[in-house]
């Protein structure tokens, strides 16, 4: 193994020194002890950060580093401060940030890593729509350009759609004809469809455009299942621009309005936008996907040693699971209406949300430790199929990010062929 590729911290060849710290440090003994960290810090996020990293380090020396620096970052005030469950909600959590993004919104140019900073913290309800478009550079930094390229954006879309989803059947190839197909069938099925008004058959045919038009224009990665699941975030958000209520609301008459098919549009942008970030995920075999459920395999196998080995004793195969995790983004394990406080982190994160990914997955799976090593093959794999997460509020999910954080900082990801 080259020093590229070297895991920092190993769990079976590590060196005495390295066992030392790990054992002797409750901060840093990883599993349990990171959730002990996580459920009383509120540390600075790092994005953009979270990448495959080469250089060697001093072992002891980096991890009592990384720890000082998340534990010296609990007064930080652009992080949220989650006193209790019973405190949260989406107002009083963002309201004190909410005029940060108001004065950097203004900016006749926006300045795109400081809100970069803001949104992987978490993004206010009512700023999330634009901050989301000009992170994934649909919007212009120039506050000057945005009305033209946003409506110059918008008629292209909606050309290709005239040109490649309302042509007749007889005008499309059989290739074409079984996407559209297979699409038809995903589409009912999408997780969180119930945020729209899903009785209403004019968002769904949103949905089938969006995705239907995204694999003509991009044959490399055409369509695959779970792709869907990725529309409903954008959706939910950028229909809000155009609606007074929140979208589990929405009057059916929405679907109508001009502003739908807008929305629709502007989906589109951006959900490409993301695939492009991780588009081998969608490649034949979908390698992406396979890369990433290793890293999380094996930042799980570090991480809580004694849960890796119980999980390969019972024939538990990280793909079994980690697979619909990683293809959906995690979006179906946790309640939707988190889902945009996940997903502000993985806008800010760019083309690195591919591994930020493994490292939540570690830490998303290390929440059940416990739980998961009591239980035999039929138990676990019913367990991560069905995760006991729907009680989360803003707090579990803040909690699980910032110890994947912490990982991020004293592991580096290993590579699949070493």
């Amino acid at each position: 193994m080259s020093a590229r590729t070297r895991i920092e911290l190993h769990s079976s060849s590590s060196s005495e020194e390295e066992r030392t710290v790990t054992e002797q440090d409750p901060t840093v003994n990883l599993g349990e002890r990171f959730r002990l960290l996580a459920s009383y810090t509120q540390g600075r996020r790092f994005p953009g950060q979270l990448g495959v990293r080469s250089k060697q380090v001093n072992q002891q020396q980096k991890v009592h580093e990384v720890k000082s620096e998340v534990l010296s970052t609990t007064t930080n005030e652009d992080v949220p401060a989650f006193k209790s469950v019973n405190n949260i909600d989406a107002i009083g959590v963002y309201g004190t940030r909410d005029g940060k993004f108001e004065r950097l919104l203004l900016e006749p140019v926006v300045n795109l890593q400081e809100l970069q900073k803001l949104v992987w913290n978490g993004c206010p309800p009512g700023r999330r729509s634009i901050c989301w478009k000009l992170l994934l550079g649909y919007l212009p930094q120039s506050s000057g350009r945005r009305v033209e390229v946003l409506s110059r954006k918008r008629e292209e879309y909606h050309i290709w759609v005239q040109e490649h989803y309302d042509v007749d059947d007889i005008d499309k190839s059989e290739d074409e004809l079984r996407i559209l197909h297979q699409i038809k069938i995903d589409v009912p099925r999408t997780a969180a469809l119930g945020f729209l008004p899903s009785k209403n058959d004019g968002f769904r045919k949103s949905i089938e455009r969006i995705l239907y038009v995204r694999s003509i224009r991009n044959p490399g990665t055409s369509y695959v299942q779970g792709m869907n699941d990725l529309v409903i975030p954008f959706m939910s958000v950028f229909l809000s621009d155009f609606c007074s209520e929140e979208t589990d609301r929405l009057d059916k008459t929405a679907s109508s309005c001009n502003e739908l098919f807008d929305a629709e549009a502007d989906c589109y942008w951006c959900l490409c936008k993301v695939l492009d970030y991780i588009q081998e995920n969608y490649t034949f075999a979908q390698p992406g996907v396979q890369k990433t459920c290793f890293h999380f395999s094996e930042l799980v196998k570090l991480l809580d040693g004694d849960l890796h080995q119980h999980l390969k004793q019972e024939g538990v195969d990280f793909l079994q699971f980690g697979f619909r995790w990683i293809n959906c983004l995690l979006l179906r394990e946790i309640p939707f209406a988190l889902v945009p406080r996940l997903w502000d982190t993985y806008v800010a994160e760019n083309n690195q949300v591919g591994d930020f990914v493994a490292y939540f997955c570690a830490a998303l799976l290390l929440n059940w430790s416990a739980d998961l090593k009591a239980l035999d093959f039929q138990g676990i794999i019913v367990f991560l199929q069905r995760l006991p997460t729907d009680n989360w509020t803003l707090v579990e999910v803040s909690n699980t990010q910032l110890t994947a954080v912490f990982c991020s900082r004293i592991l580096t990801l290993p590579h699949p062929h070493t």
